[in-house]
């Protein structure tokens, strides 16, 4: 029998098998038979210690080698290893010179691992795998044995090559194998999971389910309702805040530092319609694993599913809300509001104001699309009994307060505005609220509700964060039913022929009349001569065809003049000639 067929039948006696324990001792058994070698190891390179270990020992060798652990480029393997090369050493001598550099430990435990045998020549073979170093396989003839002839270096080659398939052949089953099981544990999670949610089981169910799938501690965060899951999880403050800043359509998960116990978590987004309800967060320790990876996806997945119908399940909810308030302020009898009443728990005699929340994020901040289900939730807690019905869209939150005492108007502004303060800085918001006044029985809602509509507006219109009673508003509760069209329609009427001749007349207008038609205060103001100023109040007058001593103009004038500060978008309207 030649050395090819022997090489053949030694290679399909070769097992079939994923696993490589087996394999390798396989290889290096065969190995042996072909050559007639008197022993043989087998060498793995391990990353993490940066050391060559050996995984396999056959012949004459003891079971010292399995304790001898290299350094690349120490003596005949750690060279072989840098080098990528084989080579053949021909006796002792040679031998020796290469594994002078040897460790005492080395030296000692290669001085006994052929026993009482001495070697005489050495074959070392890297295979390769994908083009990486796998193994270093060394073949030792002791020196009763005859040297390896060229006929058995060209064998040992050929039976390398076959090998360096084998392992490969190995490798990508046992990769399929992993995949396989992988898979096998995502499914078997995602029908667990399903089930918690078909069953309405809720969050904690399925948190405490996927945390025992990856056996990590994970940490679930609601963004609708501040809810943690599980309830005693520890999430800073600082992360809260690094998490609110984030985008609010941000998919792929990302490291962030916890600052508890210097330990880093990964963050995964769980968005339902491109928007994030919640976060899942897990140690980042326990979220390398390609298994744990997968694991996690699943759950985000099932996670997203549950916010989502938690989301439905409030949207559905406000909206229900919202008509049934809409048609207690439209209520045309006493039974219907008596009847709406009920509905809300509240009473046809009590004593009830409207307060009204809109919100914009800062400019360093997305405005995300639980923002407004977190307020509601802060809201919610804040008021408590004081609040009998509260509900929300995208940027506007309604509530409806109970009037509980004489002072209880002043008490509970100073409370809206700690509640505003505290929200502005935990969400990164700007938060303007109108209340309307609070009125005699429920039939006193509606008056109330559009007195904090028109208040909140003003807020909105003039830029200005923070609480504002109607009350409050003075002189601006005459302008608060004029539209933005009918404001810019009276400026443009009375202003446009100024605006077209010159700018700098109405900023003389204007600065007139800021400073109580005093020639002396405008001309120091303007920086001009009171001549000067003189000479364009009287264009002023013949192009508006006014007089500055009839009161009717002047009323006209104040009137455009507060208009333009109590409606800056209408600004430029006012200039433009229709």
């Amino acid at each position: 029998m030649n050395d090819l067929e022997q090489i053949k039948i030694q290679m399909e006696q070769l097992p079939s098998s994923a696993d490589l324990d087996v394999l390798v001792n396989e290889i290096l058994e065969k190995t042996l038979q072909i050559v007639q070698a008197d022993a043989g190891l087998l060498w793995e390179y391990d990353a993490e210690s940066n050391l060559l270990f050996c995984k396999a020992y056959k012949g004459i060798a003891s079971e010292i080698a399995l304790s001898l652990r290299l350094r690349l480029g120490e003596g005949l393997i750690g060279k072989t290893y840098l080098r990528g090369t084989p080579k053949l050493y021909h006796g002792l001598e040679e031998i020796r010179r290469d594994i002078d550099d040897f460790s005492a430990e080395n030296k000692d435990a290669m001085g006994n691992l052929f026993g009482s045998n001495e070697i005489n020549s050495a074959y070392l073979m890297p295979i390769y795998v994908n083009k990486q170093i796998e193994c270093i396989l060394i073949v030792y003839r002791a020196l009763e044995n005859r040297p390896f002839s060229p006929a058995d270096i060209e064998t040992l080659n050929i039976f390398s090559g076959l090998i360096e398939i084998a392992l490969s052949n190995a490798r990508g089953l046992l990769a399929l194998q992993t995949q396989t099981e992988r898979l096998k544990k995502c499914n078997s999670l995602y029908a667990r999971l399903t089930n918690y949610s078909v069953n309405n089981s809720g969050f904690t169910s399925i948190v405490d389910e996927l945390s025992k799938a990856v056996d990590v501690p994970i940490t679930v965060i609601n963004l609708m309702t501040n809810e943690r899951y599980p309830k005693n999880a520890a999430v800073s403050a600082h992360l809260l805040g690094e998490l609110k800043l984030r985008s609010a359509s941000e998919d792929d998960s990302y490291p962030i530092e916890s600052q508890i116990e210097d330990e880093s978590s990964r963050v995964y987004p769980i968005l339902a319609e491109n928007s994030c309800l919640g976060y899942l967060l897990v140690p980042s320790k326990g979220a390398e694993h390609p298994l744990n990876r997968m694991l996690l996806e699943v759950g985000r997945m099932v996670l997203a599913v549950e916010f989502s119908k938690a989301q439905s399940r409030l949207d559905i909810s406000y909206k229900r809300l919202a008509q049934s308030f809409s048609e207690l302020l439209s209520c045309g009898s006493s039974a219907v509001l008596a009847e709406k009443c009920s509905e809300f728990g509240i009473s046809l005699t009590g004593s009830y104001a409207v307060l009204i929340f809109s919100f914009r994020p800062n400019e360093t901040n997305d405005l995300q699309e639980s923002t407004m289900y977190r307020v509601i939730s802060h809201a919610r807690k804040e008021f408590g009994s004081c609040q009998k019905l509260i509900f929300g869209s995208r940027e506007r939150i309604i509530v409806l307060l109970s009037a509980q005492s004489a002072d209880w108007q002043n008490a509970v502004s100073q409370q809206i505005n700690r509640f505003i303060r505290s929200i502005e800085q935990k969400e990164s918001l700007v938060l303007f609220a109108g209340m309307g006044s609070p009125g005699n029985g429920a039939g006193e809602i509606a008056k109330s509700y559009h007195e904090a509509e028109k208040t909140v507006l003003y807020q909105l219109s003039q830029q200005r964060s923070g609480l504002l009673q109607y009350s409050q508003m003075g002189v601006n509760q005459v302008f608060a039913s004029l539209s933005s069209e009918d404001a810019a329609s009276f400026l443009g009427s009375v202003l446009a022929p100024l605006s077209e001749k010159s700018e700098s007349l109405v900023e003389t207008l204007f600065t007139y009349i800021e400073l109580n038609y005093s020639l002396k205060k405008t001309a120091q103001q303007l920086y001009i001569h009171p001549n000067t100023l003189y000479q364009r109040l009287n264009k002023i007058e013949h192009i508006l065809n006014i007089s500055f001593d009839n009161p009717d103009d002047l009323l006209k004038l104040q009137l455009a003049r507060y208009l333009k500060h109590y409606y800056p978008a209408t600004s430029e309207a006012s200039g433009k000639k229709e």
